[in-house]
Order: structure tokens, then sequence, then C-alpha cells
């Protein structure tokens, strides 16, 4: 790993983070003027969205630069079996890196680790359950046709839409709403909760 590399993956997650989190803000609100561009900007808490950059310079881009290094090492290659151990490693670690981010966001807004270890328990299974809808593919198709080197700009990008859901979850409070109740229904559903909750009916 090299300075410049770890440096360029951390301003592309950085960017992608603060990007999905403008994009949470404005669509949280109810109403904007359209003929009136300056209105999206008093939309938009900044100091919400730094604390989602500084989320992403600390820990979430060190974080996946590290990973897609790891992942490479293991499993070297972008034959079908190293692609699959790679998804399959990134979804049982994806709770670490949620863990990590979420819990940050925490400790950055002030609310100590009370506070980060009640949104760790309260929000992190539903987003990673979540992701497992999301994310296979992604990460199969970077895995299988992207060089080792472009992999993270790929991720920032399509992570940019996750960002989206990842910033709505990071700062909802930790107790509750409703508004991404559809996300995690599909989530239990389709995921791992589902396939289980399936498999017992039949048994019963």
């Amino acid at each position: 790993m090299n300075t410049y590399a770890i440096s360029r993956t951390v301003a592309q997650v950085a960017t992608s983070m603060s990007l999905g989190d403008v994009v949470c803000q404005i669509l949280e609100k109810k109403t904007v003027d359209t003929t009136h561009p300056s209105d999206y900007c008093s939309l938009v808490d900044l100091n919400r969205t730094s604390t989602m950059a500084s989320c992403a310079i600390l820990v979430s881009g060190p974080w996946a630069h590290c990973q897609y290094w790891l992942l490479e090492k293991l499993f070297a290659g972008n034959s079908t079996q190293s692609v699959v151990k790679k998804v399959l490693f990134s979804a049982c670690q994806a709770p670490i890196s949620i863990t990590l981010t979420f819990s940050t966001i925490q400790l950055l807004q002030g609310n100590g680790l009370a506070g980060a270890k009640k949104k760790v328990l309260a929000d992190v299974p539903s987003t990673w359950l979540a992701g497992t809808i999301v994310w296979p593919a992604i990460m199969g198709m970077n895995f299988k046709y992207v060089p080792i080197n472009h992999r993270p700009l790929v991720g920032a990008v399509a992570g940019s839409f996750w960002n989206v859901y990842i910033a709505y979850q990071a700062n909802k409070k930790a107790d509750g709403g409703d508004k991404v109740r559809l996300i995690e229904e599909a989530a239990q559903e389709n995921g791992v909760v589902g396939v289980l909750k399936r498999a017992a009916s039949r048994l019963v």
C-alpha cells in the first residue's frame, strides 16, 4: 500500500459520502422552490455533511482501501472462485464496516460511547440486511471486471447511491422512524432473515 493510493481512495469515499448526505438531506425536506436554486443550499446542514466527510477521512476511506488490498492478498485474481470468496468475505465483514461508520459519526456528533452503542444496536442489523440486496452484485462485477487500482473508485461511485441511505441511517434517531421501513422489510424478505423464516415455516 502506498500513500498516494490511500489518499486517492479516501478522497473518493469522502466525496461519495458527502454527496450522499447532501442528497439525503434534500430528500428529507418536504418541499423546495425549484425556481430558486439558493433554496437548495438552505436545506443542507453543512455541519452534518462535514461530519460525514470527516468520518470518511478518518475511518471509512482508509477502511475501504485496506479491505480491497486485503481481499486481493487473501483471494488473488478474478476467477469465479476468487470473486465468490471476496464477495462472501465482504458480506461477513460489512457489519464491522457499518459499526465503525455509525460509531464514528455518533462520536463526532458528541453523543459519546453510550450514543454509539445505542446506534449500533438499533440500526446496524437492518442496514446490513439492506446491504445484502444491494452490494453482492456490485462487488461481484467490481472484483471480476475492474482492475484493482480502480475498484475503490467504482465502489465509491456505486456507493454514492448507497450513501444516501447510509446518511439517513447514520443521522436518524437511534430509537426509530419508519421512513426506510419498506427498504428494511425488503431486506428481511430477501436477505438472510427472510430465508431462515421461510425455511422454518416449511418445517412447521
